[in-house]
């Protein structure tokens, strides 16, 4: 999307805005998430007291997702805006045509330390903060003070959930040091490199097919690299995940006869994650299986 055609989208979407902010109601502030991470704790801090939007639908995948002009008009009217900050290709034209509105803006990754990618074919800040229980934990303190400064009335409420909400967090993290604490293997092979965050918190490595987006091209040099990687390492499964092509997964682990196996990035969920309920608890012990299964963890 071209940056003037995004800036007179965005300019209309915030005088209608403007113009209909009188028959809103003032009861529950509205907040805008960019993706699903950020959705969960909105919605796990907040409950049902914000009306709570997200941006990228389910089924979507966040890397590539382009903004319509309905998304810029919910962006406009509410008033907390959170994102990712890195995720997002379109964020840095949105933030700027919203520089004089009334939308208070969260950044996460500006209030996160974050690491660098280590895939020198795609170099950049590490987005993938929300795959680590104990960051998934910040971010929740976070959102819930943006959330306080916003509606201060609700302030115990924000308080209360956001308690409970780390205390399971805390659960994760437990059950991820106890369940990766005795394995054979260290490294596991991905679609994308989502994982730094995790392998650091829990002793293992990835080696990712993609760069930090799903849709970065790995070269023929690399992939050659990961087969024999793969095969030098006993590796018995390949991980792939559901929002994107299984392809290069799948076609690595017939080449090294290994099994495939999901590793969701949590990026989203599917339409059918969703109607089953699942969220990112139970998606997070999935993966924590998925895991176990690959590293042989007793």
């Amino acid at each position: 999307m071209k940056k003037s055609f995004l800036a007179s989208l965005l300019a209309s979407a915030l005088i209608l805005s403007a113009c209909s902010t009188s028959t809103q109601s003032t009861e529950k502030i509205s907040v805008v998430a960019s993706f699903y991470p950020i959705e969960f704790l909105v919605d796990q801090i907040a409950k049902d007291q914000v009306t709570l939007a997200t941006l990228v639908p389910g089924g979507a995948e966040p890397h590539d997702y382009e903004l319509s002009p309905q998304d810029l008009g919910t962006i406009g009217s509410s008033q907390v805006f959170i994102v990712n900050g890195l995720v997002e290709p379109w964020f840095s034209d949105v933030e700027q045509n919203l520089e004089n509105a009334s939308v208070s803006i969260l950044n996460l990754s500006k209030e996160m330390t974050l690491l660098e990618s280590s895939d020198p074919e795609e170099p950049g800040k590490d987005p993938h903060v929300w795959l680590d229980p104990v960051l998934m934990s910040q971010m929740a303190d976070i959102v819930r003070d943006a959330l306080i400064a916003a509606d201060p009335d609700h302030a115990t409420l924000f308080e209360a959930n956001t308690i409970t909400l780390k205390q399971k967090l805390t659960q994760l993290d437990a059950d991820y040091k106890m369940g990766l604490s005795q394995c054979e293997q260290k490294n596991f092979v991905t679609s994308h490199a989502a994982f730094a965050y995790l392998g650091s918190r829990y002793g293992i490595t990835q080696v990712a097919i993609s760069g930090l987006s799903p849709d970065a091209e790995p070269s023929a040099q690399k992939l050659k690299d990961l087969v024999d990687f793969a095969r030098e390492n006993k590796v018995t499964v390949i991980f792939f995940e559901s929002l994107v092509s299984p392809a290069l997964s799948e076609t690595i682990a017939k080449e090294v006869g290994a099994e495939t196996l999901v590793l969701n990035p949590l990026e989203g969920l599917t339409q059918e994650q969703m109607a089953a309920g699942e969220d990112y608890f139970s998606v997070m012990e999935e993966n924590l299986q998925n895991l176990k299964t690959a590293l042989v963890c007793e």
